[in-house]
């Protein structure tokens, strides 16, 4: 068999030779990879058949190198470059590789082939301004239990103002979207499903590009074998000014109609400082509706959360946390189950007016410890039988609901 013509130096001869203003068109079928877009500004490229990365497999079967070097298109201190077409096949290592570069926009279909590899679809580093529009990012990585690999559909890392808006991110082997480090990002409109870690996840890894300013609004996240949204910080806590506002989350942390050890509803937030999760509406996660550990200043009001009758965990818990507001939600949790969690040392929280179907609250004080201070459960409507008292807290006008 005769091997595949390598087109990658007929394309960047083509791309060094556009000049500011003009644009590319690759119509028909080619096969490259490697494509360098250096120090090129005020271009589009506009993919018009196939284009697929010509690695036919990796050339380690460790991700010794992150990111890897041989993406499909390798874009290096750009400005202003408009990507857009449908079926790039990166196959084993990224589709687009950006580092240092700003206005950079997509609005193209990646297909990874579910490949057994570690890379992302679309890698952002130390960028500006960048955007992935109307864009379907899927395959990227091989999705099983057995064998995981964890290509992320889209991973942005040390960089400012990203849009990731109104895509398809689905079936990819990692997280949908991988936020590294980032500063004022947006994750609006998307439908973010069937991935095989979280949905969305909200790293702080980088001391010195600290995550900051996130909107995660308006998107369907569903049927990812961990979380719809995690925020987990492994550095110490800081003030993140993050918003979770009116996404749907469904069966999230489930395969093959079991848990996993993940799948929170409406999101797990590890030492997060000032977040809003806010009319959001999650339903039949497989572990607990709303969790929050190490965390302070947090917001969760007016959201919907409902249980599988397999679901495990609770439906709120809060551990070693302060300074909370818990308002106007719907929380269904079944009755026999744990629907409030109250744990470990905290303090100054605020359950307020919500309705709540299920069986308990339970507020415990670790080693049997007088451990909260100021918590206070209020004005909300309950099932009948759910007991409200605590040596922890103090109740005052709850009224009790019909079952549900």
């Amino acid at each position: 068999m005769a091997k595949p013509i390598d087109d990658s130096e007929k394309i960047i001869r083509a791309i060094r030779n556009l000049l500011p203003g003009t644009t590319l068109i690759l119509k028909g079928d080619f096969i490259a990879g490697n494509i360098e877009i250096a120090n090129k500004s005020d271009i589009s490229i506009i993919v018009d058949g196939n284009l697929t990365s010509k690695y036919e497999k990796l050339k380690s079967l460790k991700r010794d190198i992150y990111p890897s070097n041989y993406p499909l298109f390798n874009i290096i201190n750009a400005n202003n470059l408009h990507f857009s077409g449908k079926y790039l096949k990166s196959k084993f290592y990224e589709a687009f590789l950006v580092r240092n570069s700003s206005n950079v926009s997509f609005r193209v279909e990646v297909d990874g082939g579910g490949f057994e590899t570690d890379y992302d679809g679309i890698y952002l580093n130390n960028c500006v301004h960048c955007v992935v529009d109307k864009s379907v990012i899927h395959n990227i990585s091989h999705l099983s239990s057995n064998n995981r690999h964890e290509g992320h559909g889209i991973a942005v890392y040390a960089s400012k103002e990203t849009k990731i808006t109104n895509n398809f991110i689905e079936h990819n082997g990692g997280n949908g979207v991988y936020i590294g480090s980032a500063n004022s990002t947006l994750i609006s409109s998307n439908n973010i499903n069937n991935n095989g870690l979280s949905g969305i996840q909200i790293n702080f890894n980088i001391n010195n590009s600290p995550t900051k300013y996130f909107t995660i609004e308006k998107n369907f996240i569903n049927d990812n074998l961990a979380d719809g949204v995690d925020c987990n910080n492994t550095t110490s806590p800081y003030h993140v000014y993050g918003k979770v506002i009116g996404n749907h989350f469904n069966r999230n942390g489930w395969l093959s109609n079991k848990p996993t050890k993940d799948g929170s509803g409406v999101g797990t937030y590890i030492n997060i400082k000032d977040i809003e999760v806010v009319e959001n509406i999650s339903e039949d996660s497989a572990q607990t509706g709303a969790y929050f550990s190490g965390s302070s200043n947090f917001l969760l009001a007016r959201n919907t959360i409902s249980k599988s009758p397999l679901s495990l965990g609770n439906g709120i818990y809060i551990e070693n946390s302060q300074q909370g507001l818990i308002i106007d939600n719907s929380i269904t949790w079944g009755l026999g189950m744990e629907t409030f969690k109250i744990f470990g040392f905290t303090k100054d929280i605020r359950v307020e007016s919500n309705t709540i179907y299920g069986e308990l609250v339970i507020v415990a004080s670790s080693n049997q410890s007088l451990s909260h201070t100021n918590l206070y459960f209020l004005n909300n409507k309950y099932t009948s039988n759910m007991p409200f008292s605590s040596p922890y807290a103090t109740f005052s006008n709850n009224t009790p609901s019909q079952n549900q």
